[in-house]
Formats: C-alpha cells, structure tokens, sequence
C-alpha cells in the first residue's frame, strides 16, 4: 500500500529531523503494519496496560512524524512533538483525532421488516437494555468493531418530556417521512455544531453532543457515543455475545441510503469523509452493511426504514 513520501530535506536526505510515515489497517481490535518507509526507529510494542492499544507500532526518537490510517479511505493526522514525548502518548493522540462509528439504530416497531431480517442473518443477540426517562428500551448486536440495535418506545409521556423532546424520538417513530436512524460515532469531534444531550438514565453532568442538523427530521440522529473503544476492547466484552458466535467478525463497510428529495446533512458528510460510511441515493432510508465472515465471504446485511 501506498503511504506517500517521507518528508525530505532541500538535499533529499531525510534530514536531522527524524521523521517517518506508518502504513495501518484498523480492524476493530488491532492495527496491522502493513507498509512503512522509515528515517528514525520502529519499534513494535504491545501497550498490555491499555488493550485499546495492544499490537500498535510505537515510534521512538521522533520530533516529528505523519500517522497514515487507512478505514476504508486514508485519512492523516500530523504529530508534532518534544524530544522528551512519550511515544505511546504520541500515537494516542494520533488515534484520538480519528473517528469511527460506534454503532447504528433503527426505531422499530413490533411488526417491523427488521425483526424478519435480524432473525434471517443469524445475529445473535448481544444485550438488551431500558433507558430510564427517555422512555425506550433496545436490543442490540454487537460485532468487533460496531454494533446493530433496534430501538423501540415503551413511553410516550417520557419519550416527549422536556430533556428528550429536542431528539424527536416518538416524532422519528411515528412519523412517515422521518428518518428512523441513528449513527453514533466516537473518538474525535465533528465539527459540526452539536447540542448537549442529558438523558435521565445518564451520571450527573454527564452529556452526550448531538449533532444540531439532526433537528431536521429528514436526516438520522447523529451523536456521539459514551463508548470510546470498540466493543470487543470493552471490559465486559468477554461477557458480551458477540457475532464471531454466528461466524461473523467485523463491519468493513456502511452504506447508507436517504431518499433522492433528501440532500445530505454536513455531518453526514463529515462521517463519509473520516469513517467507513458511505452514502448514496435510494428510494427510501436504508443500511447496508458489509460484515466480514469466518470463511471469508462477507456478508452484505440490509436494513431498511421503511
């Protein structure tokens, strides 16, 4: 793969200024060195004290230095730093800038399609959870890097109260025309303006930034997660069921649908820019999800809201 030129100095040496381009692949769990042109030390450590970052390269001797990560699309983050640095500190930071979606919601009701379709792929279901005050409950499936939850209402009254109104969740649920997808995304910011969320179920004056173009009931609800890992990182992850139990791995692809009337909102476009979401015009709300499997195949998972 490709990782583009190391930086050189005016004589075309790498120059006294250390530096160095790292070519990685994220799959949820790990990053795999897959190319690297180098002018300085590599050296491969395992971070045992923090999982998150367990297989990832660490450079030593760098002051300054080009992270390449490739999901899907290559994206770049610039480091910049003292001698004195820690080197793992320095690729957190670089990881910290990046962005990944965290997991997807449908609004479902009791006779929806997605139940069938759940069932028909094999999921296997991970946890199901209420939501005290906002007045739903969920089921969720989880894969290595993301995971899949319907999302239902059980109370209307707390559903339209004042601390969740602003998400129009009864309004997405039973409106035809709205879109009944969510996209939660972590690590980085969008810089796209957002709101703070503070559902009753949460710890005290603790928040989730929701995307303000999400008001418009035409586009998903965009948020950002209160997971900063991927769920098989996760402390409860050996506890958790998760899709290697049907066979299935990680999501390497997301394609997601709005209806042609529908142009894109600029946080969408953000996640399209920086994540492994794609987006493409259809006749109505859709999910595709591309999932990789034990025997190599993927699978291509639809999900529609309609």
């Amino acid at each position: 793969m490709d990782v583009g030129e190391v930086p050189r100095s005016d004589d075309g040496s790498c120059g006294s200024d250390k530096s160095v381009c790292l070519s990685a692949f994220l799959t949820g769990h790990h990053a795999e060195l897959c190319d690297v042109r180098f002018a300085a030390t590599l050296v491969p450590e395992c971070l045992h004290e923090n999982p998150a970052w367990m297989y990832l390269p660490l450079v030593r001797g760098l002051r300054r230095g080009t992270f390449f990560v490739r999901s899907h699309r290559w994206h770049t983050a610039t480091i910049s730093r003292r001698p004195d640095d820690d080197p793992r500190q320095q690729l957190k930071w670089a990881l910290e800038s990046m962005i990944e979606i965290d997991h997807l919601f449908l609004l479902v009701h009791e006779d929806s399609d997605a139940w069938t379709r759940i069932d028909q792929a094999g999921f296997v279901e991970s946890y199901r959870r209420q939501h005290p005050g906002q007045g739903t409950e969920n089921v969720c499936y989880c894969f290595d890097n993301l995971y899949l939850e319907l999302l239902w209402l059980t109370d209307t009254q707390q559903a339209t109260s004042r601390p969740i109104a602003r998400t129009k969740l009864f309004e997405r649920s039973s409106t035809p025309r709205a879109c009944p997808f969510g996209i939660a995304y972590r690590g980085d910011d969008l810089s796209t303006p957002h709101w703070p969320y503070r559902p009753p179920y949460l710890a005290a004056g603790a928040s989730l930034p929701v995307a303000t173009d999400s008001d418009d009931l035409a586009q998903p609800l965009i948020f950002k997660s209160p997971h900063g890992i991927a769920p098989i990182l996760r402390e409860s992850g050996s506890e958790v069921p998760l899709q290697r139990a049907a066979g299935m791995t990680a999501a390497t692809r997301i394609t997601f649908r709005l209806p042609r009337s529908v142009p894109p909102s600029d946080s969408l476009l953000e996640l399209e820019q920086r994540t492994i979401l794609e987006l493409e015009p259809g006749a109505s709300y859709e999910f595709i999800l591309e999932i990789q499997t034990a025997h190599g195949q993927p699978l291509n998972f639809q999900l529609s809201g309609a």
